[in-house]
């Protein structure tokens, strides 16, 4: 069912939350990543501060258009691991061809009492009226399980595909002394990775589909950087950027945005990404509780929309 593929995204996003004394530069990548995957098995609750930019510039020289996309946005998020629950709220301002948009999001996926987990979405658009919440729910045992497996999985990290180096140096987060770790890994690389606890998803979440996906971003790069805690050896700060990526098929899903020409052919398209990336602070203090709001509680039940014929289509033009 198209619906459960939320539910691989939110294991997902609960499994990257993966936590004895100082700063040892003697230490290798590996050590510091083993240490904190072990240190995130017994993680319970995390929260975290995000800062979201992006700039592009789309162009389609057969029609004389171009089209100038920035976005600067702040996501707070929240998770806890028992029962299991998320939170995320995203304040975005969106700049299209001059005109200024401001967008929030908000995201709730609660553990019912039915045992039932149910994802409440609201998105809001500055002068929208009104704006309504919808739900999609899955069998919450089905979550549970497939949680306690990711948790008790471990990389082989002599394996990954990529490497990671360390600076000689320590950094500051906030006031806690951090390693900081560094690499760069293709899309397929972390597609690789994930495989592990993609194949403890329920049987019902299409992998077929999460493949198209997977052939719509194989062009991406990820410059990551990592900063660690090093008493606990929990992630403190990270930064994610795609620059030196091809967006080739990905400008060809964006082509059939543009229509066709006489022809019925579609429109070459281009596209100069100025800047894509993202900054995120955690913090492992603050309580966490997951507090569904009362608007909420009427959410229409409804699928969520799935871009698997976006991504064919853009596929064949490609």
């Amino acid at each position: 069912m198209k619906k459960n593929l939320l539910i691989g995204a939110l294991l997902l996003g609960a499994a990257s939350f993966s936590m004895l004394t100082g700063f040892d530069n003697t230490l290798t990548a590996q050590d510091i990543l083993a240490k904190s995957q072990e240190a995130g098995k017994a993680l319970n609750e995390v929260s975290a501060d995000a800062d979201i930019n992006l700039d592009v510039d789309i162009a389609v020289p057969a029609n004389d258009m171009s089209l100038g996309i920035q976005a600067d946005g702040k996501e707070e998020i929240a998770a806890k691991m028992d029962p299991f629950g998320m939170q995320a709220d995203m304040n975005m301002t969106v700049s299209l061809m001059g005109q200024n948009m401001v967008v929030d999001v908000s995201i709730y996926g609660i553990m019912e009492d039915d045992n039932t987990f149910s994802v409440y979405t609201k998105t809001a658009m500055e002068g929208e009226e009104a704006p309504q919440w919808t739900k999609t729910s899955t069998d919450g045992a089905q979550i549970t399980q497939a949680l306690e497996q990711a948790k008790n999985m471990t990389f082989d990290l002599s394996s990954l595909p990529f490497a990671f180096e360390v600076a000689p140096e320590a950094t500051d987060v906030n006031g806690t002394e951090c390693y900081v770790l560094s690499a760069t890994a293709t899309w397929n690389d972390l597609y690789l990775l994930a495989q592990p606890y993609l194949e403890q998803l329920p049987q019902e979440v299409p992998m077929d589909e999460l493949d198209s996906y997977s052939q719509l971003l194989s062009g991406l790069k990820f410059n990551m950087q990592t900063c660690v805690d090093t008493e606990t050896f929990r992630p403190m700060a990270v930064h994610l950027d795609v620059n030196g990526s091809d967006w080739t098929t990905i400008a060809a899903l964006v082509s059939s945005l543009f229509g066709t020409d006489e022809n019925g052919n579609a429109y070459e398209v281009s596209m100069d990404v100025k800047a894509a990336d993202i900054d995120i602070v955690y913090d492992y203090t603050t309580p966490v509780e997951i507090v569904l709001p009362e608007e909420a509680a009427s959410a229409q039940e409804a699928d969520p929309s799935t871009l698997l014929d976006m991504v064919e289509n853009a596929d064949d033009a490609a």
